[in-house]
């Protein structure tokens, strides 16, 4: 192993609900709808629309698993920082009207979760930041 490579495992944001079925809803919370995005606001969107432009570093052959440079993350944590209850409420009703699902019943505590992820991720993107990294997704 070269002298610089890690001795103890990185740090993990486990606490995701996102998974392959819900990556567009994702992607809507994170930049307000459905417009597709390049840069970094396509994390979500690059596990459904494999074939739009993105500018990670690719690790699988199934644009499930890439890594985001240390200067890509400033970007993703601006976008993260604005994902509050109003938006979340926002973007989850017209994502479920844009599929046909029930979205009459939606409160805010049907949105905190996902607030509270992005926050989540939002200190671990400063956290980052302040050490130079990068992060692997």
């Amino acid at each position: 192993m070269p002298e610089w490579w890690p001795n103890v495992p990185p740090d993990v944001l486990d606490s995701w609900s996102v998974n392959h079925r819900n990556t567009d809803l994702y992607h809507w919370i994170l930049n307000g709808g459905p417009a597709l995005v390049s840069g970094a606001g396509s994390i979500f969107q690059s596990w459904y629309e494999p074939s739009y432009p993105a500018s990670f570093v690719k690790l699988d052959g199934h644009n499930e698993r890439f890594a985001l440079y240390s200067g890509q993350l400033g970007e993703l944590a601006r976008l993260a920082s604005r994902v509050n209850i109003d938006s979340v409420l926002r973007a989850f009703v017209d994502w479920c009207k844009s599929q046909g699902k029930r979205w009459e019943d939606l409160d805010e505590y049907a949105c905190q979760p996902f607030v509270d992820e992005f926050k989540a991720l939002e200190g671990k993107l400063d956290g980052a930041m302040r050490e130079g990294h990068g992060i692997i997704w």
